[in-house]
């Protein structure tokens, strides 16, 4: 694809040897060093880093927006000429809105729940331009709300955020930042806490406000796939410094520094059936441990300690590249794999079986509703059914991956999966026996067979605890083992996750996110359980902790032969981790299909739109652009009972959508419940391609 050159003249955005340092009680540790960046007027740069590469901070200071236990220690912040280091607090107010904007990571929490979004964005109107009328000021927030393409934008103007959903409140935020036409938009992580097909409409979004109205957008983000399909340029950081910066299309095909290379290839390739993600081993040193000399090279496997422990200022590795490695000269590194050419084999790819496995867990038509409840506040919970007739099969020593959107009822399945909640009706036979009608005596023993992962492992940890208490607590409930016995089976699982056994004495606040749940991991293991349901277990991670996570993971059921039922939100784990595939939305399986094959033999429309709203790690491969808007079908009930649950949504819907509950099909490894096919294969229309290539 071409280039895309950002615009000429001065930069809405110049920053120049930025150095930053917080307050700890009374010592000064430093978080930016040295930090160079700059951004013409329509440029979209990337920032990418692990968590604590200086990224935020880097952010805040552009706003003026620096904690009070913060201090400049040396350089300039140059917004439209103007230095906000030196603004007045007058001159600050200015430039917010008017010159630069920002936009946070959840949405829901900046805004206001006590006033509509169309009085907030009218407040900002007015803060920044104080000649304005009321009555200008909320013609301009709808025209905002229009401009962001919420639909209605006079009845969404009076709405409340608590009525918007997520994704329709960050286009508020959007919205809000840009009321003022600012030159500037620095998008912290705005897409997050999004589904897939939300934050591609984001991401879609940003891009074409970029090409309407000239701004430019610097977006921070951890995900290089985001990266790969929005970015002109991108600026990666590590410990507090820019490490390496140039197009995005020579970063991805030549990154120069080790530390880009290693993230890049954290990515799961959505081209090629790889059999292990590469991860970066260790972590990044916290502020005031930065070593001296290249702060990359105790985890870099082509550090050199002669040459690397000496200061590495940016060098040139070529025209508009530059990298702060000292052996720039020396090392080949390896950038994005190119995607095969349409109809081409992957010789790459894992042998998988061609026979389900036994099974170990039925399902059978499970259901579970929620009642309507009601609030502290009075307010009344509306009541829904959750997971509706679900039925499906978890193999011995497979991974099922269940995905779908916020709402689909992947975790209500989990956990009654579990037995945390009880099914309205159905079977949940567990070798054999029905663990949805077993009494709780028996189901107590039951549960050393079967453990949960959680999302935050921050909370599933007691902090009041050791790690070692904590690892053994489970066995005592069990009686398993002695004491003694339990003592050592804990601290020989804390060597099996990669972890060292004095890390048993340690208490949860003294470990990283990824070093959590390495030991949320252990702890589920302690029982010798056979099935292990993971709920969004690496969503929280950082890219290269998640591939530690999810390759140990992978390394524990070939050694165990462990069942994992993996509960996720991001496709792009799927070719990694799946064995098959269920795919979910409100409540009802409308596909399960092969996880070596999702991309070339998904037929669901549902599928086909979480597929195609993917972002994949490559530049020369930008599709989100092309993205089509998601169009209602208003002939349809938004919550129907009966036909398909998709077909207010689906381009291809017709009068049986709405009438008739589809019944699941079989074709070839792939079940689909889509009236566009029929026990005898494909309807007309519907024939399947490839979603790698276009």
């Amino acid at each position: 694809m071409s280039e895309r050159t950002p615009g000429a003249g001065v930069p809405v955005l110049e920053v120049r040897d930025l150095t930053v340092e917080f307050r700890r009680g009374n010592t000064w540790t430093r978080v930016l060093d040295g930090v160079d960046l700059r951004v013409q007027q329509d440029d979209f740069v990337g920032m990418v880093g692990e968590s604590g590469s200086g990224k935020t901070v880097t952010a805040l200071a552009t706003m003026g927006l620096l904690a009070s236990n913060a201090r400049i220690v040396s350089g300039e912040v140059l917004v439209e000429g103007r230095d906000v280091l030196k603004a007045s607090a007058d001159e600050l107010s200015d430039l917010r809105g008017n010159s630069v904007a920002m936009i946070f990571q959840e949405a829901m929490r900046s805004l206001n729940p006590g006033f509509t979004v169309g009085d907030q964005i009218a407040e900002q109107v007015r803060r920044h331009r104080p000649g304005i009328t009321r009555a200008e000021a909320w013609a301009r927030a709808v025209e905002m709300l229009e401009l962001v393409e919420i639909p209605h934008p006079e009845k969404r103007a009076r709405s409340y955020p608590h009525q918007l959903s997520g994704g329709m409140c960050q286009r508020v935020m959007i919205a809000m930042a840009l009321s003022c036409d600012p030159k500037l938009l620095i998008a912290d992580e705005p897409t997050t806490a999004l589904d897939v097909t939300v934050q591609a409409q984001i991401l879609r979004l940003l891009m074409e406000l970029r090409e309407r109205i000239g701004i430019g957008v610097v977006l921070i983000t951890h995900d290089l796939g985001i990266v790969a399909e929005t970015c002109d340029r991108v600026a990666v950081m590590y410990s507090g410094q820019i490490v390496e910066q140039g197009r995005t299309t020579d970063i991805f095909a030549r990154p120069r520094h080790p530390y880009t290379a290693g993230l890049i290839g954290a990515i799961p390739n959505l081209s090629h059936r790889s059999q292990e993600l590469v991860a970066i081993p260790g972590r990044v040193p916290p502020p005031g441990s930065w070593p001296a000399g290249c702060r990359f090279q105790a985890r870099c496997p082509h550090a050199v300690p002669e040459i690397c422990s000496a200061p590495v200022p940016l060098l040139e590795a070529e025209p508009q590249h530059h990298t702060r490695c000292a052996r720039v000269a020396d090392l080949v590194l390896t950038g994005v794999v190119p995607a095969p050419a349409a109809g081409a084999g992957t010789a790459d790819a894992p042998a998988h079986p061609t026979e389900l496995p036994d099974p170990l867990m039925v399902v059978g038509d499970v259901s579970k509703s929620f009642a309507q409840s009601r609030s502290l506040l009075g307010r009344v919970k509306e009541g829904h059914q959750a997971v509706r007739d679900v039925s499906l099969t978890v193999g011995k020593g497979e991974t099922l991956v269940v995905v779908g959107e916020s709402g689909a009822g992947k975790s209500t399945l989990g956990r009654m999966l579990l037995r945390l909640e009880d099914p309205d009706h159905g079977t949940i036979e567990f070798d054999g026996e029905d663990i949805a009608a077993m009494p709780n005596k028996q189901l107590r023993r039951w549960r050393s067979d079967a453990q949960m992962i959680f999302q935050d492992p921050f909370n599933s940890l007691d902090p009041r605890v050791s790690i070692l208490s904590s690892l053994t607590e489970p066995m005592r409930v069990h009686g398993i083992s002695t004491a003694a016995g339990r003592k050592k089976r804990a601290l020989d699982l804390l060597e099996r996750v990669g972890l060292p056994r004095q890390y048993g004495d340690r208490f949860p606040y003294e470990f990283s996110g990824g070093q959590l749940q390495r030991i949320a991991i252990a702890r589920a293991l302690t029982t010798e359980p056979k099935l292990i349901v993971c709920d969004e277990p690496v969503a929280a991670l950082d890219m290269s902790i998640r591939a530690q996570v999810i390759n140990l993971l992978r390394d524990l059921q070939a050694e165990l032969g462990i069942s994992y039922v993996f509960i996720t939100h991001d496709l792009s784990l799927v070719r990694v981790i799946a064995d098959r595939v269920v795919v979910m939305y409100r409540g009802s399986v409308v596909e399960v299909v092969d996880g070596h094959e999702v991309f070339e033999e998904a037929r669901h429309p549902y599928t086909r739109r979480l597929l195609e709203a993917v972002p994949l790690p490559d530049p020369q491969l930008r599709r989100l652009k092309d993205l089509a808007p998601l169009q209602i079908n208003e002939e349809f009930p938004q919550l129907a009972t009966v036909g398909c649950p998709y077909a207010r949504y689906c381009p291809h819907a017709h009068e049986r959508c709405g009438t008739t509950t589809p019944v699941p099909v079989t074709i070839g490894r792939t079940q689909v419940a889509c009236h566009l096919f029929s026990g005898d294969g494909e309807a007309p229309g519907a024939a399947v391609t490839s979603l790698l290539v276009r």
